[in-house]
């Protein structure tokens, strides 16, 4: 059953999901059952009425057990003679069809303003793809009206904790729903691939002022790595200068500079970042400190990392530099794709990519400084940011490592392995690899007919519950049948002992015999993106965080 759009015409906004569900087939109406009435909810909270909206789907039919992967090649071996190419992608006609009365909906309804809900609407709207990146952003339709995607509602009910990043991406529409073209684009001054000279003049003012006033100086702070080298440097003063310092260039082994010149730089940087009334602010500043310290052998004066203040406010939420962008900044494009090394991409987007990141710290930086006020967390967020100084020292210092400990260590480990595996072999009759979630799945829930235990997990596309024999899910099944208790520890133990001997015992320690690793103050809970962006590792060593 096709189920149409329905709403206004014309209207403000435009609200585009997926594909219709089960309930919405049955009613022939886009977003109801749990899900809509929960965005309903979400609209009214922040001053959106659905009667003002008019509400579709890019599909109109729905897909198979709601896998929207049916009508998609999400994997190139799903590809068929029946699909065509739509944009970057292969689709099938319930797709391809539903867009082309998307588009006449569009025209029809005129609206300011499309809420995406969800990757097919948003990837259909503007080409993206990603929507857990890319929501909150502010995009637009090519020629078209402007598009805020945000995730959809029936991920909501799955993790609620989602619930109030939605909310977010909805009071940004409804503060952008009065007109067609976005009234908050910051014009950005950035100097890329500046001269030595621009350095100088740059550096001169800067230390100017910081000689001449009589209260502190804010300055952002970021740099990019290559290879365990500093790539380039970035300094903003307020929401639109800044300037970025490459050191290394394409093609040029010897680096940008001259060494004299780099070395005059570098001499530069450390009269500025370590003066008396500078006050660094960056984004997991341990990364940055530590190799400015390994490279250059000074510690820049930081006086608020954003991870640790997003740390002290909202804990359970995500810490990365996008996450916190995407919910304090006045204006949000997802821009962390743009800092991958790409030979083919030029130079300037890496350098612009490193000012970007350091306004966005400008800007969330100042707004979380605010929230710390107003929820009168100080005293919280000074404990927190204190912990940065401690920390460093001992990354930087590392842990003296016993070769001879370490060497019986490794004889040991690999002892309780073979014991472990013996006992499985004697138990089960046969060998079998505890790290492959098929046989693992396999002996419980077809040999051992255990009940089958699920976790939600990504898959063509779509969150779904699918099977597991995680070690959560050991300790449920050892829980329930005390008879394969045995069985589930030795499993458990040998996962243990195989992470710590790769992780561990098989580490090389640096130059000096010590090992060192990087901590994350802010922790990683609540962040899923938080080893993507938000946590770097530490240059010529381990990281633990």
């Amino acid at each position: 059953m096709r189920v149409r759009g329905e709403g206004p015409i014309p209207a403000r906004i435009m609200k585009v999901g997926e594909a219709p569900g089960e309930q919405e087939e049955r009613a022939g109406t886009p977003f109801v059952g749990a899900s809509g009435q929960e965005l309903n909810r979400m609209l009214h909270e922040v001053g959106i009425m659905r009667s003002e909206c008019y509400v579709t789907n890019v599909c109109k039919v729905r897909p198979p057990d709601n896998q929207i992967g049916a009508f998609m090649a999400l994997r190139k071996k799903d590809i068929s003679p029946l699909h065509t190419r739509m944009r970057d992608r292969y689709v099938l006609p319930p797709i391809s069809e539903g867009y082309k009365e998307l588009l006449a909906e569009i025209e029809m309804v005129q609206p300011n303003i499309i809420i995406a809900f969800g990757n097919l609407s948003m990837w259909a709207l503007t080409g993206k793809w990603g929507i857990t990146k890319w929501r909150g952003s502010q995009l637009q339709v090519e020629r078209g009206p402007k598009v805020i995607p945000t995730i959809h509602p029936a991920a909501i009910l799955r993790e609620w904790s989602q619930r109030a990043v939605v909310l977010n991406d909805l009071r940004r529409v409804k503060r952008h729903m009065t007109s067609r073209v976005y009234d908050n684009r910051p014009e950005w001054k950035f100097v890329v691939r500046p001269s030595f000279k621009t350095v100088e003049d740059t550096f001169t003012q800067l230390q100017y002022q910081l000689d001449t006033t009589s209260s502190e100086v804010w300055l952002d702070f970021d740099i990019e790595t290559r290879d365990g080298h500093i790539d380039c440097i970035g300094f903003t003063w307020d929401r639109s200068n800044g300037i970025c310092i490459p050191l290394m260039a394409r093609g040029k082994a010897e680096g940008h500079w001259s060494v004299d010149e780099e070395a005059q730089i570098i001499y530069w940087l450390y009269k500025i970042l370590t003066h008396k009334n500078v006050r660094i602010r960056w984004q997991n500043g341990l990364y940055d400190a530590q190799y400015v310290y390994r490279h250059w052998h000074f510690i820049p004066r930081g006086a608020q990392d954003t991870m640790i203040s997003q740390h002290s406010v909202f804990a359970a939420l995500p810490k990365s530099l996008a996450f916190i962008a995407s919910m304090y900044a006045d204006w949000y494009v997802f821009w962390k794709d743009e800092g991958k090394i790409d030979q083919n991409a030029p130079e300037e987007q890496r350098w612009s990519y490193n000012l970007t990141d350091c306004v966005y710290t400008r800007e969330v930086g100042e707004v979380l400084a605010a929230t710390v006020e107003k929820m009168g967390l100080k005293e919280v967020e000074a404990t927190q940011q204190e912990l940065f100084y401690p920390v460093l020292r001992a990354m930087l210092r590392g842990v003296r490592i016993r070769t001879d400990i370490k060497a019986q260590m490794a004889i040991d480990v690999q002892e309780e392995l073979s014991h472990r595996e013996a006992f499985l072999y004697n138990v089960l009759g046969h060998s079998i690899n505890v790290r492959s979630p098929k046989q693992m799945q396999t002996l419980f829930y077809e040999d051992l007919k255990q009940p089958v235990i699920y976790k939600r997990s990504m898959y063509k596309g779509r969150m779904r519950m699918a099977p597991t024999v995680d070690d959560e899910a050991l300790t449920k099944i050892a829980a329930k049948e005390p008879l394969l208790k045995p069985v589930c520890n030795a499993i458990a133990d040998i996962r243990t002992l195989n992470k710590f001997y790769g992780d561990f015992i098989l580490m090389q320690p640096d130059e000096d015999g010590r090992m060192r690793c990087s901590f994350n103050i802010a922790g990683d809970a609540g962040d899923k993106d938080a080893t993507k962006e938000g946590v770097k590792s530490a240059p010529y060593s381990y990281r633990l965080s």
